[in-house]
């Protein structure tokens, strides 16, 4: 499938965007000596007008009915690309975040928990591995007769007499087979199917067996299964530890990986080493079940999402150091105005890596509008360093505009502030880009 996959995301990095936004507007509330109650309403209403986009963005993500969501086999026919085989026991079908331990699930503290939260009712295992997969081709799996699609992965729906032939059909034809491990005799099958069809190196294990997970149990039955692959494949499995997830196999050798990208780079997959580039990758239609929640009605809306989140991200960059540079020129007469210097010149750069890393991980990097949003936040940040500075006019008066003793270091500072403010975007617009991307944009093929 051609059509870019359009990118979406879940609200927690839009609340730090907005607390960092709110945290600096209350310290120029609090801090501001003339105007003081302008600056605080001024902060609220740029406050309000975030959580106001915030929440239409997020209400565009899931105005659309779950119900008509395609099956595995619609699926297949639009997304041209190979597919991603999901195999596991049916009973693990219920197995949902919320089963488990706050320091399993994390839910408060995991940006990826609640990026699969924006995308589907309950966050499952299953949807998490979808979340990461889905950049690479759909991902399939069987229909439990008589049970509700489960969370995650378009279900194939077929018969009690002809599951066995559509799952070796699609094992042949998929180019990675996820399989959860277990116990269960359909489940010993289709390892079996694999390996006969000397599929082994695209397997990916998830390493979670069904029901109670007490450590020594988990150990007792991962030994068991351990010796059963081994009987059929002649493959090793990597040492049983508490931070093993999946394992992939290369040279019948099998690998431990923390996280299933980990397991698809090991595979020799072309796909996102970030985890966070991957979910947001993963975030877009595929998953054909009523419980996955709908994608956006128009593609730009997610755009629209990033750009929100970018803008966010730059406010809030551009104004904490526009608040801090302003302290910072008040302190000269306590501070020697070498030393001042050296802060501006290292904050630029610092705000530089945030600005860049924020427009590569939110896939706006490349692109003109976060150059231009950046030299826009100039003047915001700008903005903010001067309402700092006049909150002490006695300063402005005497050390500064009046030839005081520190108006020289004053107005140096003012060239410094330009260069740390303009050298944030550009040094994102240099080390931002790869030379493709650079080479297509001066061709005039972006």
């Amino acid at each position: 499938m051609n059509k870019s996959i359009p990118v979406q995301s879940g609200c927690l990095p839009t609340l730090v965007f907005v607390t960092i936004a709110v945290t600096v507007f209350l310290l120029i509330g609090e801090y501001s000596k003339v105007d003081g109650i302008q600056s605080r309403l001024l902060g609220y209403f740029i406050v309000f007008i975030f959580v106001v986009i915030g929440l239409i963005v997020k209400d565009e993500i899931q105005e659309k009915l779950r119900s008509g969501a395609p099956a595995a086999e619609s699926i297949i026919n639009q997304d041209k690309r190979t597919p991603i085989l999901y195999l596991r026991p049916f009973l693990t079908d219920s197995d949902t975040h919320d089963k488990f331990n706050i320091t399993e699930s994390i839910g408060g503290l995991n940006p990826w928990f609640w990026i699969t939260k924006a995308i589907y009712k309950k966050p499952s295992f299953e949807s998490d591995i979808a979340m990461q997969v889905h950049q690479l081709g759909p991902f399939i799996g069987l229909n439990a007769s008589g049970y509700s699609p489960s969370l995650g992965s378009s279900k194939l729906t077929t018969t009690v007499d002809e599951w066995k032939s559509t799952i070796r059909d699609y094992i042949t034809k998929s180019q990675i087979i996820v399989s959860r491990i277990g116990e269960t005799p359909g489940l010993k099958w289709e390892i079996e199917q694999i390996i006969e069809a000397n599929k082994l190196e695209s397997v990916i294990l998830f390493v979670r067996f069904p029901g109670p997970q007490d450590k020594e149990l988990i150990e007792v039955r991962y030994r068991k299964f351990s010796k059963f692959f081994y009987s059929l494949s002649g493959a090793t499995m990597p040492k049983y530890s508490k931070k093993l997830r999946f394992i992939y196999f290369s040279g019948g050798e099998g690998k431990g990986a923390k996280s299933i990208g980990a397991a698809m780079l090991g595979l020799g997959k072309q796909v996102e080493t970030s985890s966070f580039r991957g979910y947001l990758k993963g975030a877009f239609k595929g998953a054909g079940n009523p419980d996955r929640k709908p994608d956006v009605r128009i593609e730009n809306k997610s755009n629209l999402f990033r750009v929100t989140l970018f803008l966010l991200l730059t406010i809030g960059v551009y104004g904490m150091f526009g608040v801090t540079h302003g302290f910072m020129t008040l302190k000269f007469e306590d501070m020697p105005g070498t030393l001042n210097l050296l802060f501006f010149f290292l904050t630029s750069i610092f705000a530089g890596v945030i600005y860049g890393q924020g427009s590569v991980k939110l896939n706006i990097s490349g692109e003109y509008l976060h150059f231009t949003m950046g030299l826009i936040l100039i003047l915001w940040a700008w903005y903010l360093y001067y309402v700092v500075l006049f909150q002490s006019w006695e300063f402005m008066t005497e050390y500064a505009l009046i030839g005081g003793e520190y108006a020289s270091d004053f107005w140096l500072a003012q060239i410094v502030a330009i260069f740390a403010y303009i050298w944030a975007p550009f040094t994102t617009f240099i080390y931002g880009w790869s030379k493709a991307e650079k080479n297509r944009c001066y061709a005039g093929k972006r």
